[in-house]
């Protein structure tokens, strides 16, 4: 369903701090007769959203691993209204600055040049060149992003670089980043689309403060009011798969790590993740470097459960649900979906122990690509 709302400052400082969910299926910027489908919406295609849910039990779930608890793990992570955490909260950022740009006159996109609508100043480039994406998401060069619009405000200024896909690589390619200096917030999305194969695959990133990690010293106590993360997540519409990364300090400062994957495809198919709130080293907080997460220890847990447990409001767990991240516990697991969550497999977003401890939330926002 369009909104038919215009770009505010009012409304884009309200998405930003108080992040809602998107129910549009697609966003238009118009003039280049191209669709940008909603970002969220395939993701959701693929993995599990909370959001839609009727969980009414799981109240007290069992070492924080409730779908239905304010707090507990897979309500943080998996429902697009819980804020920041959520897997889709950066994406649905995106999806609401694509649509105002729908209301943006078609005029506009047809050449380089400048605008003012409501409070922005919007900056439209149709040849932006080379661009080099920030090394926290891989450091590439991309060569064929067709459009660049740069929009500024009092406290608030973005960019978003487009291509639609084309008969040659099927590929669709997004990077948006935002700077809210207002509240200390910055944030990027990096996705692809391939029209042919259905893949996805999304980096969000995100740094709430006002510097980074060690301005007040390494010993400074940590601040509940700021929030780092990083994101990674790979999904297929076809199969209804999906696989995914996150590393964070929302959990406090001795780090939070959570990964998985699994299938939305029926209710009976199983979904696999593991975590651990304390990834990193205890001697200093923000110390980021994953080194006390091992590969068979009690020092993470893990859930399997089906799709259709995951989001229905009889189920009770119990305590027999969540295991150590022992090779003992993985190796005796018969669903499939476990594959997400051990090491030595290919589903497994990390191969190897070093590969977790070099996937870190964002030290400072000048590894977003803002000048510090």
């Amino acid at each position: 369903m369009r909104k038919g709302i215009t770009l505010s400052a009012a409304f884009f400082i309200a998405f930003i701090i108080c992040i809602g969910c998107s129910d549009d299926s697609s966003t238009i910027i118009p003039t280049s007769g191209f669709r940008i489908d909603s970002l969220a919406d395939d993701m959701r295609a693929c993995a599990p959203d909370l959001a839609s849910s009727v969980i009414t039990v799981w109240e007290d779930g069992s070492n924080g691993w409730s779908s239905n608890a304010e707090y507990g793990v897979l309500k943080k992570h998996f429902d697009s209204s819980s804020g920041t955490e959520s897997i889709y909260a950066t994406v649905l950022m995106l999806d609401e600055m694509t649509d105002q740009l729908a209301q943006v006159p078609e005029s506009f996109f047809e050449e380089d040049g400048s605008t003012t609508h409501g409070d922005y100043t919007i900056t439209n480039t149709t040849d932006p060149g080379n661009f080099t994406l920030p090394t926290i998401i891989g450091g590439d060069t991309i060569t064929d992003f067709e459009i660049h619009l740069n929009s500024t405000a009092t406290g608030y200024s973005s960019d978003l670089y487009y291509k639609e896909p084309s008969d040659s690589d099927n590929v669709e390619r997004i990077f948006y980043r935002y700077n809210n200096t207002t509240d200390s917030e910055r944030g990027l999305v990096y996705a692809t689309r391939n029209s042919s194969t259905e893949e996805i695959s999304v980096y969000t990133a995100c740094h709430k403060a006002p510097g980074d990690a060690y301005d007040e010293g390494p010993s400074a106590p940590f601040d509940e009011n700021e929030f780092r993360c990083l994101l990674y997540f790979e999904g297929n519409l076809d199969t209804e798969t999906f696989a995914f990364k996150v590393k964070t300090d929302a959990g406090g400062e001795l780090g939070w790590a959570f990964f998985g994957g699994g299938s939305v495809s029926s209710d009976d198919d199983y979904i696999a993740v593991r975590g651990t709130g304390t990834a990193d080293d205890l001697s200093t907080p923000y110390e980021n470097d994953g080194n006390l997460f091992t590969d068979d220890s009690e020092n993470s847990t893990y859930v399997i459960i089906t799709f259709g447990d995951m989001t229905d409001s009889s189920y009770d767990p119990g305590d027999s649900i969540v295991k150590y991240g022992t090779y003992t516990n993985l190796d005796a697991e018969t669903a499939y979906a476990v594959d997400y969550i051990d090491l030595t497999e290919t589903e497994c977003l990390y191969s190897t122990v070093t590969e977790f401890q070099n996937f870190k939330y964002p030290d400072t926002y000048g590894q977003l690509g803002f000048t510090e």
